[in-house]
């Protein structure tokens, strides 16, 4: 019975280091955003360019992120839904991981969409997967909604006209679409938790990734040459709202 319970204890203590790292590396993002956005502004040059820096960042925080709701999965009622998260990051982070290798080895920058869209587009279908179980088990009721539940796919709006300003880029066009549906499919079935509070963090790091996301999308066709620069700090919180979010309160442990 002692030994049992010394088990239940440290794992308790394992699982209270783990969710004070992911709190933690949600402040970390918000510091990094502050510099970043700073930088950008301020007439400073940094050692490294900064589009440089901010992939090397997205990298690490998608990894770190990804490893702690790897753990936590092992410790949840939910360990399926976590393990989706976990799997989401890690997908993203393998796609800016290809983006980002094969521009330092080849000194060019990669057309779009590319190979690296498997990874960015990946990390929406595990997360349809894990939030669809989240949002099965929730308390309030998904039923009679009506039409209005179909708000997210409005987001759509987005690439079809998009596609009508530039009817010769066939496959941006078709890479848009795509990825707006995984989007809106998303949303959609993140429907249910947006009225219980304590998924609130987690919902907004869904949100940052898609605000990204929506935001890199229109830059690509109007402002090509800025790159990801807009965006390049919120990714990094993306990922660290989104594991602080279900470590903090958003599933609770078995």
């Amino acid at each position: 019975m002692v030994t049992t319970d010394l088990t239940l204890a440290l794992g308790r203590r394992k699982l209270n280091d783990k969710i004070l790292y992911s709190k933690l590396a949600f402040r970390l993002s918000i510091i990094w955003a502050i510099f970043y956005y700073g930088i950008l502004v301020l007439p400073i040059s940094p050692p490294l360019p900064m589009c440089t820096t901010a992939n090397i960042v997205h990298i690490g925080f998608g990894l770190g992120c990804g490893s702690l709701l790897l753990y936590f999965a092992r410790v949840s009622k939910m360990g399926y839904a976590i393990l989706g998260i976990a799997f989401a990051q890690f997908s993203w982070t393998l796609g800016k991981l290809f983006w980002f290798s094969t521009i330092a080895l080849t000194d060019r920058t990669l057309p779009y969409p590319s190979v690296a869209e498997l990874g960015f587009l990946g990390a929406y279908f595990f997360l349809i997967g894990a939030i669809s179980i989240i949002s099965k088990n929730a308390v309030e009721d998904q039923k009679n909604n009506g039409l209005s539940s179909f708000w997210p796919f409005v987001l759509l709006v987005i690439p079809i006209l998009l596609a009508i300003k530039n009817t010769d880029l066939i496959l941006v066009n078709i890479s848009n679409f795509i990825l707006t549906l995984a989007i809106a499919f998303t949303l959609w079935r993140a429907r249910p938790l947006f009225s219980i509070a304590r998924y609130n963090h987690f919902l907004f790091g869904v949100l940052a990734l898609v605000f990204a996301d929506l935001v890199f999308m229109v830059g690509v066709i109007y402002f090509p040459d800025l790159c990801t620069k807009p965006v390049d700090a919120i990714y990094a919180l993306a990922h660290s709202l989104t594991a602080y979010g279900l470590m903090k309160g958003g599933i609770k442990v078995g």
